[in-house]
């Protein structure tokens, strides 16, 4: 059985500094302090038997280790152990914006089965050394009398949440019914998290579920920072023709008569779709013969990230999809921040932190994806002096010449086909760009490198077909320029 507790921050530990008076209400079976400063976890407070509440456990990495190859399992260990990298958590929250950091992993039980677990990672900012709290949800899963699979269940401490009806008593029937769906809908979820590609797994889970609810479309609407959405996802039955391409950009007014009902519940059931525009002519989708719909939130740390909509589920699964779908958009808005920080940290890694530019792991992508069959032109960049430049200034003015070149590259073209190849070295590609244009684009760049007192030298090669090879281009493009290059230091040396 789960604790549950209020927990004030302040006592538990000496280091923190924060706010003496907000609580944080926690459900949870385990609750671990990581400190950081001493590389040791300290148990905060835990149901299991063999773990009492003061044990210091010393060697972090080490201690996650030990854990993770006992009790997670075996296909969840790499991914474990790669959440709880205290590096990883704190890009995670700073990602979500709200310090946390949240996931879930299969952990065995003593009877040999296991269940998904919540893991929840707070950085306490505060403390000189960035401290992690950790809280455990085991009890993720209750079994109930007479089932034999999981059902999924409260997790209001980490931001999700079910609604009220799941708690009531039904008749045998209804409860027949629910045992049914909420069956696929752990199967969903079990298809959906075991899946490395979070956007795989979200396709994945959505399909499982609409199928199983006997519905004809299921949309995921995700909310940009203007209150605008737009479909990421979708899954439709196969007669039907994908509505996702239309649904790119629905402004916050089109939408507000839904966001009203969201206001009061978290997951809204439209009976009668017809009737309710009737009602509610402010809301716009561009969706036709629709008869029924259940749309439900998608929020983490209490912020708002978009929602779900099943379309026209039939009448015998109308009623529990509401059941079904709460607990669904809960795990799919984990897979949804997941997915949001593996594509954060996949630009990062691809990308140069000085400039923004791509680096040499980009120009690979790029290289590998291109399959382009026109004109292909290679501009070869090198700036001139970079060397005495940090000699005489220091490297501080080398970096802001370097970051100065970047972005009159980048203007000249566009941050995804300029790359930082080398210290002072650069590459422009530019698709169906014959010669001429490419000496346009030289020009241009030597007039505002030259206006901003950057000497720069060029070089370029135009390639026309498909590539197979991208090195004789590269290295074509790189002789042009370091020919320029000479030619410059030649012309300098006469002048003198």
């Amino acid at each position: 059985m789960a604790l549950f507790t209020r927990l004030f921050f302040g006592p538990f530990h000496p280091a923190w500094n924060g706010p003496s008076h907000p609580t944080l209400t926690l459900l949870y079976d385990g609750l671990y302090y990581l400190n950081m400063q001493e590389d040791q976890i300290e148990v905060l407070d835990c149901v299991h038997p063999k773990v009492k509440p003061g044990t210091v456990f010393h060697g972090i990495s080490e201690s996650f280790r030990i854990y993770a190859e006992e009790l997670v399992h075996t296909a969840d260990v790499k991914r474990f152990l790669a959440f709880v990298n205290p590096d990883h958590l704190y890009l995670m929250a700073e990602k979500s914006g709200s310090a946390e950091a949240t996931d879930l992993f299969r952990v065995k039980r003593e009877d040999g089965s296991c269940r998904w677990t919540v893991f929840r990672a707070l950085v306490l900012m505060k403390t000189s050394s960035k401290d992690i709290l950790l809280a455990e949800q085991e009890d993720l899963w209750e079994r109930h009398p007479n089932r034999g699979w999981l059902l999924p269940e409260v997790l209001k401490s980490y931001g999700l949440s079910v609604p009220s009806e799941a708690a009531s008593e039904t008749d045998q029937s209804e409860n027949d019914n629910l045992l049914f769906y909420e069956s696929n809908a752990n199967d969903a979820i079990m298809m959906g998290m075991s899946e490395p590609d979070p956007s795989t797994g979200i396709q994945k889970t959505i399909a499982k579920i609409a199928e199983s609810l006997k519905s004809e479309r299921l949309l995921i609407f995700e909310r940009r920072n203007d209150g605008s959405v737009y479909c990421t996802y979708e899954w439709h039955q196969e007669q039907l023709a994908p509505l996702k391409p239309a649904l790119t950009n629905l402004r916050h007014e089109d939408v507000q008569p839904l966001y009203a009902l969201f206001q009061l519940q978290q997951v809204v059931r439209i009976p009668n779709y017809p009737e309710f525009i009737r009602d509610n002519p402010t809301l716009h989708l561009p969706i036709e013969n629709v008869k029924n719909i259940v749309s439900s939130q998608l929020m983490m740390a209490r912020q708002l990230m978009g929602f779900t909509m099943v379309i026209n589920s039939s009448d015998e699964t109308f009623q529990t999809a509401s059941q079904v779908l709460s607990t669904l958009t809960s795990f799919l808005s984990i897979m949804i921040r997941n997915r949001n920080t593996m594509q954060h940290m996949e630009e990062q890694s691809v990308r140069d932190p000085l400039t923004g530019a791509l680096n040499r792991r980009g120009l690979e992508h790029f290289i590998a994806s291109y399959k382009g069959t026109g004109y292909l032109t290679l501009l070869a960049g090198d700036i001139n002096n970079l060397k005495s430049t940090n000699d005489t200034l220091g490297h501080h003015a080398g970096d802001m010449l370097i970051q100065r070149t970047a972005e009159i590259l980048m203007n000249c073209t566009d941050r995804d086909h300029t790359f930082r190849t080398g210290g002072d070295e650069f590459l422009l590609i530019q698709e169906g760009m014959n010669i001429s244009g490419v000496e346009d684009l030289v020009h241009k760049i030597h007039a505002l490198t030259l206006s901003s007192g950057i000497d720069i030298a060029l070089g370029y090669h135009v390639h026309y077909g498909p590539v197979t090879n991208p090195d004789p281009l590269l290295a074509k493009a790189d002789t042009a320029m370091y020919e320029e290059k000479k030619r410059c230091h030649r012309s300098r040396r006469s002048e003198h």
